[in-house]
């Protein structure tokens, strides 16, 4: 009987660690199962957001005839997967400006009355669309935002594009600095007197800026200081034969040290220097800074 009961014991025993076991097992498959559901789903956000992502890049825009009731085609008007809502407002602008042309069954259309015109880039799209028949025309514009890939106001559209543009307009500019910075400047006087050249500085008056001059020959350049010109230099090759031309140097001459005229090297490269002096020595441009260089009249 004792062992009957034993027996008994060990039974119940047994079958509650293993009901117990199998509870755990279980839980632990279904932890198992959220873990991997939540991962799903985290793979899922993350594949909506690279669609959205994607989505920006890929925006297409199909046409969708307008045939009505008797089978006429009036033309074609924009549509964009993207922005269903968009979309729809279109369709229902187009159609009520068909509807109100107030056309009879049997009436003609040889040309399509329904055109668009869309501009494009990478922020924006905008959507001109006019319905014509005859000396009827009505008119819509639209305007995308790509980032938001939503509808925006010409307002929105005005203010975001002049935000971008004056961006633009900041980074060509840093360009502009930088390239300048770049630029070698080295004194005029003593180059162009080490090639040969005689340098006068005329100060500004009322309709003339001021302006180095240099002489050699029958050459004669004005180097324009602080100048409101559309250019920087005039070249005199020949008084007699009225022969003149301007030019523009890659940096505007700057007055350094005191009164010291400089200018880029590629002005004293390109206008300056010769392949030979009378003497049948090599010229060199000179970046030294001496009191010659001075072109203020001292007198």
């Amino acid at each position: 009987m004792k062992r009957a009961k034993v027996f008994m014991s060990v039974v119940v025993a047994s079958s509650l660690i293993f009901g117990l076991s199998s509870h755990l097992f279980a839980e632990s498959e279904s932890l198992s199962t959220n873990s991997q559901l939540i991962s799903q789903q985290e793979n899922s956000r993350d594949q909506d957001s690279s669609d959205e992502i994607e989505k920006v890049k890929t925006l297409n825009i199909r046409f969708r005839e307008y045939i009505d009731q008797n089978g006429r085609f009036f033309g074609s008007y924009p549509y964009i997967k993207e922005i269903e809502n968009l979309s729809n407002k279109i369709y229902s602008d187009v159609d009520s400006a068909i509807n109100d042309l107030d056309l009879n069954d049997n009436d003609d259309i040889i040309s399509p009355v329904v055109k668009s015109k869309i501009d494009q880039d990478d922020n924006f799209v905008k959507i001109d669309i006019s319905v014509e028949f005859e000396d009827n025309k009505t008119s819509f514009v639209y305007y995308v935002d790509r980032v938001l890939m939503q509808e925006i106001s010409q307002t929105e559209y005005d203010k975001k594009q002049k935000e971008i543009d004056e961006k633009k307009a900041e980074e060509e500019k840093n360009q502009t600095e930088a390239k300048l910075d770049e630029i070698v400047m080295v004194p005029l006087r003593v180059n162009a007197e080490s090639l040969g050249w005689n340098v006068e500085w005329r100060k500004k008056t009322d309709s003339i800026p001021a302006r180095a001059i240099l002489t050699k020959g029958q050459t004669k350049i004005a180097v324009f200081y602080n100048s409101t010109l559309a250019y920087d230099l005039v070249i005199t090759k020949d008084v007699s034969v009225n022969d003149i031309t301007t030019g523009n140097l890659e940096r505007s001459a700057e007055l350094i040290d005191d009164g010291i005229l400089y200018v880029p090297s590629s002005f004293v490269e390109k206008y300056l220097k010769s392949e030979e002096t009378t003497d049948g020595t090599k010229n060199a441009t000179s970046d030294k800074k001496d009191d010659a260089a001075n072109i203020e009249n001292k007198n």
